[in-house]
């Protein structure tokens, strides 16, 4: 019997030791400090978000307009902290 493929778009779960890709930032790639989260939902370390908005202020991911400051992502922060 042929051996069956994972299905095509089918994420690779993350190797032991690594975080989840949820906790991490897409500007700097690290684990999130401080998460901020934008009215999109998107979320980014607190540092990088604001020299990110320095630039720019729209989300570094879907290019969302940012029109009030970014909310302390609470829940996360909390989860990623029981982590540590």
């Amino acid at each position: 019997a042929a051996a069956a493929e994972p299905s095509a778009g089918a994420e690779e779960a993350p190797s032991p030791g690594e975080p989840d890709e949820v906790f991490l930032c897409t500007i700097c790639s690290d684990v999130l400090c401080s998460p901020r989260m934008l009215a999109c939902g998107h979320s980014f370390c607190r540092a990088c978000l604001q020299r990110w908005l320095q630039r720019k202020m729209c989300c570094p991911l879907c290019n969302g307009e940012v029109a009030i400051p970014p909310m302390r992502n609470v829940a996360l922060e909390h989860i990623i902290e029981q982590l540590h």
